[in-house]
Formats: C-alpha cells, sequence, structure tokens
C-alpha cells in the first residue's frame, strides 16, 4: 500500500510541477510562449484548456493535502505516541535477548555502542545450541525512571531463561498487533513486529524448551535474522535503555527463581 502511494504521490508531483509551469507561462507569461504556427483562436482555446487544466490540478492538491494527507498525518502521529512505549517495550525485550547472545559469544561491547547496535551478524556464529543444563552466569541492570533496576538470572539454564523471553515477547507483539487503531500505524512496522513474532529463533527456542535433546540446524543463521530485526525496529524507538551487563550489584542480589 506504502508503495502504491509513493508512486501516486510521485505522479501528483510532476503533474502539479508541469501544471504550475503551464500557468507561469500562460497566465503570468514568466516563461517565453514556445513557437507555434497554430491560428490565433486555436491557440488561445488551447491556452484557455491549459490553464483550466492546471488550475483544477492544483487546486485538488491543496484540498488532497488539506483534507486527506494533513488529517492522515495528524492521525498517524497521535496513534504513534499511544502506541510508542509498546515498540520501546519491545525493543529493550529484545536488546535483553541479544545482550545474554553476545554475552555467550564473549563479544565485547563497544563504548559507542550501548545498545548493541554495531555487532557483525557474524559474530553470533559459534552459537549452534543451546543446552538445559548450562547455566547462564547472566546478571545486569538498567535505569528506569531515575531507579536503577537490578536482574540477576545467572542460576537460570539458558534454555529456560531464553523461553522466558521469548514467551514475553510473543505476549508483547500480541498486544501490540491487538491495538485497535494500529491498522493506521506505519504498514512497515506493523509487518516488521509480525516477522518478529513469527521469526525462526523464536521457534527455535520454543522447540529447545520442549524437546531439549534435539538439534536445530542453522540456529546461529536464525539468531542473525533476529538481530536484524532487532536493528531494524530499533530505528523506530525513541527509548532504549541501556544495560550494564556485569554490573557488581546485580550480582550480589539474590538470583531469581527459575521458571520451568
Amino acid at each position: 500500500m506504502d508503495k502504491l502511494k509513493l508512486v501516486f504521490h510521485s505522479i501528483l508531483l510532476v503533474i502539479n510541477i508541469l501544471s504550475l509551469i503551464i500557468l507561469l507561462q500562460v497566465v503570468f507569461q514568466v516563461i517565453p510562449y514556445w513557437e507555434c504556427d497554430w491560428p490565433t483562436d486555436k491557440i488561445a482555446r488551447v491556452n484557455d484548456m491549459a490553464k483550466d487544466f492546471s488550475i483544477t490540478v492544483i487546486s485538488s492538491t491543496i484540498f488532497y493535502l488539506l483534507l486527506v494527507v494533513i488529517p492522515e498525518e495528524i492521525k498517524r502521529r497521535q496513534i504513534r505516541k499511544r502506541t510508542q512505549d509498546a515498540i520501546d517495550s519491545l525493543a529493550n525485550g529484545m536488546q535483553e535477548i541479544i545482550a545474554y547472545l553476545a554475552y555467550k559469544c564473549s563479544i565485547s561491547r563497544k563504548t559507542d555502542d550501548p545498545h548493541y547496535l554495531k555487532i557483525e551478524p557474524a559474530a553470533f556464529g559459534p552459537i549452534t545450541d543451546f543446552q538445559k543444563n548450562q547455566q547462564t552466569g547472566f546478571y545486569y541492570s538498567y535505569t528506569q525512571n531515575g531507579k536503577k533496576e537490578l536482574t540477576n538470572v545467572s542460576n537460570w539454564d539458558e534454555i529456560s531463561y531464553l523461553y522466558s523471553r521469548v514467551c514475553w515477547l510473543k505476549h508483547a507483539t500480541l498486544d501490540y498487533l491487538d491495538i485497535p487503531v494500529i491498522v493506521y500505524e506505519n504498514p512497515e512496522l506493523v509487518l516488521l513486529i509480525r516477522q518478529i513474532r513469527r521469526s525462526s529463533f523464536i521457534w527455535d527456542v520454543e522447540m529447545k524448551h520442549s524437546i531439549p535433546v534435539c538439534t536445530i540446524s542453522k540456529m546461529n543463521e536464525s539468531i542473525q535474522v533476529f538481530y536484524s530485526l532487532y536493528l531494524s525496529l530499533c530505528k523506530h524507538v525513541k527509548h532504549l535503555q541501556e544495560l550494564n551487563v556485569g554490573d557488581e550489584d546485580a550480582a550480589k542480589i539474590t538470583p531469581i527463581a527459575v521458571k520451568q
């Protein structure tokens, strides 16, 4: 739909430019007339037709902008205000997964990359499986509303941790897609969130949780796709929390009880 709208607006822009040129030439005589050997009365009729057409096109475009484009943009911005928190929350939830995967691969986060946005996807290549009997050793903190929040899941096995995050992610994406006014949201964003919900990485984690002994081929590729979806979603985010993985204060608190 957006592509059709883009084509339509491009055509409309070209027609309006031509109409403006005609008005500058016929009405305001800013642009010299083209030489023509037609009879004077015929040229006058053609000029009148061109002038009427140009005025109609420009006036119709003005009404289209006032009655359709501007109200639609205002509505879209109002809807974005209502959905922005949900979008930010989705990105932060995905960041917690990416942070663990980076931690598992011993990927050092750069000082100018607090949100894991500059990792080479190939860096996740070493991950070929998740283990039920392997603890995460993972703890972190982040600041929310001026308060430091601590999370310690170091005693969780990695399948349980990832499963808890992808379950939350599926519910969060469904809640977003169920918003009644979502039909007015950016179609590309809606499609992106549907892709996140249906990503093969989520399926892989759910499968490993159900059947820990199963072997899933190309898991590193599904992680790379998941990471690319995270990068795409971050383009729509306004507030992304900075996770401090390995925070000493988080290490000192009692680990969260493992969810099975």
